[in-house]
């Protein structure tokens, strides 16, 4: 080698730079740009094998370990060691990248090793750099422990004073971002060596808070999450009041101010600290202090000596009487400010007239001494204010001054008089609060004293302040965790102290409007504006004057549409969101529309039996007005025919039956003893429908349910509510005057025992004395006899009026079997005009008028084919086209035809000589050959026009006639319909079909 000694050479300086020890003299900046180039240095040489490759390890190794033992106390070496490793840990440490080791799994390959540096000494390095790692985890565990304590301690000082030293704050601002840095490079270095990371758990900042006791009772958020700032005032006009305030500083000019500001810290009495922690020494403090004068109460302000100069405005001061009494009008004229604009016209007057240092104390002594009983003026004074503030700084910290000595005097003397005073001071310290006059740590420092000796005036003392600026406070991001605290107290001290109810009344008041509760907005499902118009139509303009009108727009609606369908019949069906009074318009709709749309009325009908059904089985309370709504709308529909009186008892028994249980040791939850409900619907349904059961069989069903029902009245508790009993008593005296009232539950069970024999009775005699056979296929009994009423025909032949009313049930059937079996057409008739008809659309029906027509109609059309056959075709011959120069003379092409005898018929002759024509007329006596033959053509040509406009009027005249003849018609079937749905066209108020027609055969009867 040419320069064999320069390896040794270069190794032996470097070792003497780097071998030594690192002292904690030593500048850090400079040790880690030296150990920066140094490791990478040594590691090179090494790698390219200057330096002997146990050489060069030695002095790695040693450098490492200067580093490790120099970290305790110079800190920054992290970064140097993580370079290291990341570009020279594969040779000199044998590290293998994460990559790679995926890459050998993933594909089952073994990657080669560096064999640079013999692999003794690459694990020696190996070592070092593990032993460091550990020490660096070691050393962010500790720090983490630190911020953690730090965060704590800031977090007590934030709810104790209500704000966070500035120090202190910079001081873990500082720790958490070291804590970072730190964190970062580590994980990058156990990346390399495939260590693992310590876990911390996630930071909480320093305005976190406690988890106190009204979070877990109201469900509300924790400190450290999400403060709403916007949710400081109830609504926009509020905001403006308290922060949008009239600049007077930018435009006034600047002689009209007081260039000298006081100090805005004012002394408080001597033996109260400013910032004490402790409440109870603080309130302890208060009431031993003798500096706060009885005087405040009163409105006097000591005068103060202040030793700096005075500005001019301050030394002149109007003294004219003139002046005196303007300045006197305008404080007696403050009390009538009672809106924004008059006190900022006030406050603009005074900058503008008033601004000396005699004036100011005297408005400061009427701000101060507002009566008791005008509240209502305290926030107009602090806008007040809050104007002058930037104008005149010193007006705001001394009527603040002021207001905390008149609070401290207050709780000096605790006594119970005088609570108006008291309740004025607190409002107008929340009032110069909200507009950031006085700081939200006197506020809140007023709040602790009140709350630790929570006690009768204390009490309405700290709702009044609660309630001025609460919400403020707790929506104020760096007021909120001490409020929190605060309220958890108050309600503490409700839960434990028997108050009375007037003081939990005004402690859960405050509570509630300086924390609301979060209700989740409710999401309203779009919806396309057809339905918007079908819900405008039934839900919102339907009265009493317009049902036709909404009826014609609903059957206007495409109700082939399977959306437009479904819809309008799941609206139809929910009666609950109509008005009480319009659910029987609601089934007047209905009862209209069913004769055009069918199947609407048999959905409507299921869906109401439905919802019944369904608020059996859920019995939620939240759910009673719609179930009455409900029960009542069916029997709207009853008393428009659109449902039977079978459905109605089957109702009416399922309200009994359905989920009831007679055991007193296992009640059912479906329908307690103490739930009465079930009885209101009843009585809703029967007030609704039941006066038309006055007669036939539905007469006897309704009075053996009343036996039933009064066994299940007498199954509840008892006493019944006041309500209940009138409701049974009423709705039984309208229909039943002359029922038996049971006076006991064991009359009740026995009349139901006996009923229930007698029903046992009725039934094996009608099975003995009928043939009755369940053979057929399609499942329906059949009885043998000579008639047998259906449930249908019975209940629309009991809805006509029944003249035997005094016979009973059984006899009635058998007067009918024993009759002929025939009914009159006159009395079938008569017993069915009034029915409804649904059908589908209009039905076909054969007959010998129909077969004739069409036969007429073929043999017409085939006639005139055959004549059309036999005739020839006529060419039309044109005449010719009357030239341009004729135009305006009476020649006429064919001359005129309508000539006698001895007349001419007169031509125009068009002859052409050269380029130009001539026109010369030719006379042709009417006698010729030609001028016949023209005067027949016309002749003929009129005859066939007449013709043919005879043929069009009798066709129009025809047309006209069946159109009319079809309008009489429709007039016919309309009028017929009409008839038919005439008990719900004309259904006023509480009479409807079923009143008309029993009226109609009461008056046969007489």
């Amino acid at each position: 080698m040419r320069y064999g000694e320069f390896s040794g050479l270069l190794y032996s300086e470097l070792a003497k730079l780097y071998s030594p020890a690192i002292s904690k003299e030593d500048d850090k900046q400079q040790l880690l740009v030296k150990y920066r180039l140094g490791l990478r240095t040594v590691g090179e040489i090494t790698i390219a094998g200057i330096f002997p490759a146990n050489h060069g390890i030695n002095l790695l190794c040693t450098m490492l370990k200067n580093i490790t033992i120099a970290d305790k106390f110079v800190q920054g070496f992290l970064p140097v060691v993580v370079s290291l490793t990341k570009h020279l840990g594969e040779e000199v440490a044998g590290i293998a990248l994460k990559k790679y080791l995926v890459y050998s799994q993933r594909y089952k390959l073994d990657f080669p090793k560096s064999e640079l540096i013999p692999a003794d000494s690459q694990a020696e390095v190996l070592f070092l750099l593990r032993e460091y790692f550990q020490s660096q985890k070691t050393r962010l565990n500790l720090l983490h422990k630190e911020i953690k304590q730090m965060g704590a301690k800031n977090k007590h000082a934030l709810q104790m004073k209500g704000e966070i030293p500035e120090d202190k704050r910079e001081e873990f601002e500082k720790s958490q971002k070291n804590f970072d840095k730190i964190s970062q490079s580590l994980t990058s270095l156990a990346d390399l060596l495939d260590e693992e990371m310590p876990s911390f758990p996630d930071q909480q900042c320093t305005e976190e808070g406690t988890s106190s006791g009204f979070e877990v009772l109201f469900g509300m958020n924790k400190a450290g999450g999400s403060v709403d700032s916007s949710n400081l005032w109830m609504d926009e006009d509020a905001r403006s009041f308290y922060e949008s305030l009239p600049d007077l500083k930018a435009s006034m000019p600047g002689i009209l101010f007081d260039s000298n500001t006081r100090n805005s810290e004012l002394p408080l009495p001597e033996n109260i600290s400013a910032n004490e922690e402790d409440p109870a020494k603080l309130l302890q403090e208060i009431r031993e202090s003798e500096d706060i004068d009885d005087s405040i109460l009163e409105g006097t302000i000591k005068s103060e000596e202040d030793d700096t100069p005075t500005s001019p405005t301050d030394q002149t001061v109007c003294t004219t009487p003139t002046s005196v009494t303007t300045f006197d009008g305008f404080l007696t004229n403050l009390s009538n400010c009672i809106n924004r604009q008059l006190i900022d016209t006030a406050a603009t007057q005074f900058i503008t007239n008033f601004n000396n240092k005699g004036n100011r104390k005297k408005l400061l002594s009427t701000l101060l001494r507002v009566p008791r009983n005008r509240l209502d003026l305290l926030s107009f004074y602090a806008r007040l204010v809050g104007i002058l503030a930037p104008c005149v700084p010193d007006i705001g910290p001394e009527i603040v001054h002021s207001l905390e000595r008149e609070f401290y005097h207050h709780v000096r003397k605790k006594d119970q008089i005088n609570i108006e005073s008291k309740i004025k001071n607190v409002r107008f310290i929340g009032e110069l609060t909200k507009f950031r006059i006085c700081k939200k740590a006197q506020a809140l420092k007023c709040l602790s004293i009140l709350t630790h000796d929570f006690s009768y005036h204390h009490i309405e003392m700290a709702c009044s302040l609660l309630e001025n600026c609460g919400r403020f406070l707790y929506n104020s991001p760096d007021s909120q965790p001490r409020t929190k605290v605060l309220l958890d107290i108050m309600l503490r001290h409700k839960s434990t102290l028997h108050l009375d109810a007037h003081y939990n009344n005004m402690i859960e008041n405050a509570f509630y409007y300086t924390v609301p509760s979060e209700q989740s907005k409710r999401v309203e499902k779009e919806i396309c504006p057809l339905f918007q118009y079908i819900e405008k139509l039934l839900y919102k303009d339907m009265n009493k004057l317009n049902v036709e009108k909404i009826l014609k727009q609903m059957r206007k609606l495409n109700w082939k549409d399977e959306d437009v369908f479904e819809f309008a019949v799941r609206a139809l069906s929910r009666s609950w969101k109509v008005k009480y009074n319009n659910v029987l318009l609601l089934a007047d709709l209905i009862g209209g529309l069913v004769a055009y749309q069918e199947e609407v009325g048999i959905r409507v009908v299921d869906n109401v039996l439905e919802e019944i059904r369904l608020g059996l089985e859920v019995n939620d309370p939240t759910m009673n007005q719609q179930r009455l709504s409900t029960v009542r709308f069916l029997g709207e529909l009853y008393n428009y025919t659109l449902v039977e009186a079978s459905i109605i008892f089957r109702t009416l028994y399922m309200f009994l039956n359905f989920g009831f249980s007679t055991s007193t040791e296992n009640p059912s939850s479906l329908d307690p003893t103490d739930n009465y409900f079930r009885i209101r619907m009843i009585c809703s349904l029967l007030e609704t429908c039941g006066e038309y059961f006055d007669h036939g069989s539905n007469r006897k069903r309704l009075d053996n349910f009343f036996i039933f029902f009064q066994c299940y009245v007498w199954m509840k508790k008892r006493p019944l509510p006041i309500l209940i009993e009138f409701s049974v008593t009423d709705m039984m005296e309208s229909l039943r005057p002359d029922i038996v009232y049971y006076e006991s539950y064991e009359d009740s069970h026995k009349a139901a025992v006996e009923l229930e024999s007698q029903f046992d009775k009725t039934l094996r005699y009608l099975t003995s004395s009928y043939d009755v056979t369940t053979q057929p296929a399609n499942g329906v009994t059949n009885v043998n006899s000579k008639q047998s009423l259906s449930d249908e025909e019975d209940d629309e032949y009991h809805r006509k009026g029944n003249k035997s009313k005094g016979k009973t049930e059984t006899e009635e059937l058998q007067d009918e079997l024993d009759s002929d079996g025939e009914m009159s057409p006159s009395d079938n008739q008569e017993d069915y005009q009034d029915d409804v008809v649904l059908s589908g659309g209009i039905k076909h029906i054969t007959c010998l008028e129909d077969d004739e027509f069409i036969n007429a109609l073929d043999k017409a059309m085939s006639e005139d084919i055959q004549g059309r056959r036999s005739d020839t075709a006529k060419v039309p011959v044109a005449d010719i086209a009357i030239p341009m120069k004729l135009k305006g003379t009476n020649l006429k092409p064919g001359g005129d035809t309508d000539l006698k005898e001895d007349e001419h018929l007169t031509f125009t002759l068009m002859m052409k000589k050269g380029h130009k024509s001539q026109y010369k007329e030719l006379k042709i006596p009417a006698t010729d050959t030609l001028a016949a033959s023209i005067k027949q053509q016309r002749q003929a040509e009129k005859t066939e026009h007449e013709k043919m406009k005879e043929m069009i009027l009798s066709y129009e005249k025809r047309r006209n006639e069946e159109d009319y003849q079809a309008m009489q018609q429709a007039d016919m079937e309309r009028e017929k319909q009409q008839q038919k749905r005439q008990r719900s066209k004309r259904f006023n108020s509480q009479e409807g079909y079923r009143a008309k027609s029993q009226s109609r055969f009461k008056g046969d009867l007489q």
